[in-house]
C-alpha cells in the first residue's frame, strides 16, 4: 500500500501549486527572483518559436539507483524525431525511435517497424509514454500556479521549491501516518531501508516541496519532479537548418497499423491492458491499455493523450470508450472519453472527480450513464464511492455510500447494478477474514446481498455469471441470486470474465501455472475457445461492452 501510494504522490504531483505563505529566508529571496510576467512571456515566446523553427533537446529521467531514461527530441515545423532510450549500470541502449512525419508515427522497436496514429503505438516497454510525455517543452504560466519559494538564480536558470497540489499533499501526509502507525505495532518492518526512504522523502516533500528549475531566457522548465525521478532536460538549442535525410522514411518498409480501428466489425474490438516486457516469475509491474481486435489479433494502444491508460467500456455506438488514465499534472487517475475514430479526447466527471482516482468505468446499456468507482485521497484504504457521469455532459454524482466495492455491472433495464461488496466477518475487527457477497444496487442508493460468489458480471439474457468462492468454479444465477447453475462445466482456472457487446460470446483470462493469463474467447456457455492473442507479456483487465 505503502509503496503505491508513493507512486502516485510522488511519480504524478502537479509541478506548479500554488503557494502558501514562505518563511522570511524564502520572502528575502523572492525579491531576488526573476520577474513572473517575464517567465511567461518568455514561455509563450518559446512556444510560439517551436511552431515556426526548429530545434533540440534531451530530456532525462533519473530513476532510483543508477537507471535513466532519456528522450532525444529533434524538432522541426513539418515533423518530428524522438528516440528514448535506457541507462543501466553504465550501458545505454537505444529502445525506441519515433519519426512524426503527417500525422503518422512511424515507430521502429526492437526489430519491428510500424505506422500508428499518435498515441497508438502499443509499445514494449508499457511506461514508455510516461518518458515521452515529460519530454514534451513544458513553459511558465502566467494563469497557471505559482511556481513556489525562490531559492536562487545561477547562471540565468532560476531554483524554485514547488508545494505538492492539496491532493497529493493529503494523500502523502496518510502514508507518513500509515507509517507512523507501522512503527508502533511493527517496528521492525518500519525499519526496511525502502520504508525509511519513503518516510524521508515524504517529510522534505511536505516541507520543502519538490525543486523546480527555469530557464530564465527560454521560460523552459528545465527541472522537475520528485527526488527519486526527477526530469531534466538539457542541451535545448535552436537550430539553423535541419538535413531532411533526419526525417526520412521511405527508405524503409512499415507495417500499417494507422487506418481507422473502427472501420471493420467493430463488436470484434476489446481493450484489456498489457505488458510487453513482462515475463513468467516476474512481478506485475506496470501495464497499459490496448485495444485489441480479437478476430484478427491486431493490437495498438487506446489512443489517450495521457501517461497510462486503463480499460473501462465502449460507448453505445462502439466508436467511443470511457476510460481510466493517469493525469500526470496532478499524479490521480481520472475519466475520459476517448474516440477511437479521431483520437478526440474529453475529460468526464467535472470537480467531483477532479482529485483521487477514478476506476472500472462501465457503460449503461442504454448509453446514457457511466457507473465508476472513485477513491479519494483519503478515507479507508480500500473504500470508494459509486459515482454516476452523465455521458451527454460530464457531470457526476455519487450513489450509495463509501464501501468495499468492485466488478460493476449494468442490469439490462439500466435500472441499477450488479457488484461485488466485500466486508470483515468481524464488524469489529477489519482485519478478520472478509466475505465476498454479490449485491445489486439500485439508483435510489439501496444495497441489496443477492449471495455469496466474486467477480459477478451481467450477461445479455439476464443472468449473473460468478466465481463460487469454494470450488473455483463457475456458475449463473437470476438477478435475485436464485436458479443457480453451474457454467460452462466450471470452467476452472478462468476468470475476469468481460462479456462481447453482442451477447454471443465472453473474453476471460486463462490461468495457467508457470505461465501469463491468456486471454480467451468462448461462446456463452461455451467451455472451449481460443486466444484472442498470441504475443507474449502479461495480459489483464478485459473489458468488451
Amino acid at each position: 500500500m505503502f509503496h503505491r501510494r508513493l507512486r502516485l504522490v510522488l511519480g504524478g504531483a502537479c509541478l506548479l501549486a500554488s503557494l502558501a505563505p514562505a518563511a522570511a529566508r524564502a520572502q528575502q529571496a523572492d525579491a531576488k527572483a526573476p520577474d513572473p510576467a517575464a517567465l511567461a512571456k518568455a514561455g509563450r515566446e518559446t512556444r510560439a518559436r517551436l511552431e515556426k523553427e526548429s530545434a533540440s533537446w534531451t530530456s532525462t529521467t533519473h530513476l532510483p539507483g543508477s537507471a535513466d531514461v532519456a528522450v532525444e527530441v529533434l524538432s522541426t515545423p513539418n515533423g518530428r524525431r524522438m528516440a528514448l532510450s535506457m541507462t543501466l549500470r553504465g550501458q545505454r541502449v537505444e529502445a525506441i525511435r519515433i519519426v512524426e512525419r503527417d500525422g503518422v508515427w512511424y515507430v521502429k522497436e526492437l526489430n519491428k517497424r510500424g505506422k500508428y496514429r499518435p498515441y497508438e503505438a502499443p509499445f514494449v516497454l508499457p511506461t514508455a509514454y510516461v518518458f515521452l510525455l515529460r519530454a514534451e517543452p513544458s513553459v511558465v504560466n502566467e494563469a497557471g500556479p505559482a511556481l513556489g519559494a525562490h531559492e536562487e538564480t545561477k547562471d540565468g536558470v532560476a531554483t524554485y521549491r514547488t508545494p505538492l497540489p492539496d491532493s497529493a499533499r493529503r494523500l502523502l501526509q496518510n502514508t507518513l501516518a500509515d507509517l507512523e502507525k507501522l512503527k508502533a505495532q511493527a517496528p521492525e518492518k518500519a525499519a526496511a531501508p525502502e520504508l525509511v526512504r519513503i518516510g524521508e522523502q515524504g517529510r522534505e516533500l511536505l516541507g520543502r516541496g519538490m525543486p523546480t528549475k527555469v530557464d530564465s531566457a527560454t521560460g523552459l522548465i528545465v527541472l522537475s519532479g520528485a527526488p527519486d525521478r526527477q526530469t531534466e532536460m538539457q542541451n535545448f538549442r535552436w537550430l539553423d537548418a535541419v538535413d531532411p535525410k533526419e526525417l526520412q522514411v521511405d527508405d524503409q518498409k512499415w507495417e500499417d497499423f494507422a487506418d481507422d480501428p473502427t472501420a471493420g466489425d467493430a463488436s470484434d474490438l476489446a481493450m484489456i491492458s498489457h505488458s510487453g516486457i513482462w515475463r513468467p516469475g516476474q512481478n506485475a509491474g506496470d501495464s497499459d491499455g490496448r485495444l485489441l481486435d480479437v478476430r484478427t489479433g491486431r493490437l495498438r494502444r487506446i489512443p489517450l493523450r495521457e501517461a497510462i491508460v486503463m480499460p473501462g467500456c465502449f460507448l453505445k455506438d462502439r466508436t467511443k470508450v470511457v476510460v481510466a488514465g493517469l493525469d500526470q499534472a496532478r499524479g490521480g487517475l481520472n475519466l475520459y472519453e476517448v474516440d477511437l475514430k479521431t483520437g478526440a479526447n474529453r475529460r468526464l466527471g467535472g470537480e467531483r472527480l477532479s482529485e483521487g482516482n477514478v476506476l472500472t468505468p462501465t457503460c449503461s446499456p442504454d448509453g446514457k450513464t457511466i457507473a465508476a468507482l472513485h477513491k479519494p485521497a483519503t478515507g479507508e484504504p480500500l473504500n470508494t464511492t459509486l459515482t454516476l457521469v452523465d455521458v451527454e455532459s460530464g457531470e457526476a454524482r455519487p450513489l450509495g455510500v463509501p464501501r468495499d466495492q468492485a466488478f460493476l455491472s449494468w442490469t439490462p433495464d439500466s435500472k441499477g447494478l450488479i457488484l461485488l461488496a466485500r466486508e470483515p466477518l468481524d464488524a469489529k475487527d477489519p482485519n478478520s477474514p472478509q466475505t465476498s457477497s454479490i449485491a445489486r444496487l439500485d439508483l435510489d442508493g439501496k444495497l441489496a446481498k443477492l449471495r455469496e460468489g466474486t467477480m459477478p458480471a451481467v450477461l445479455a439474457d439476464g443472468r449473473i455469471l460468478f466465481q463460487d468462492v469454494k470450488t473455483r468454479g463457475w456458475k449463473t444465477c437470476n438477478l435475485d441470486g436464485g436458479d443457480e447453475k453451474e457454467y460452462a462445466g466450471g470452467l476452472v482456472g478462468y476468470g475476469f470474465p468481460a462479456p462481447a457487446g453482442d451477447g454471443k460470446r465472453i473474453l476471460m483470462m486463462h490461468f495457467v501455472q508457470g505461465q501469463g493469463p491468456t486471454p480467451m474467447v468462448l461462446p456463452i456457455d461455451g467451455s472451449e475457445g481460443k486466444p484472442a492473442t498470441t504475443a507474449s507479456g502479461l495480459w489483464s483487465m478485459p473489458a468488451w461492452r
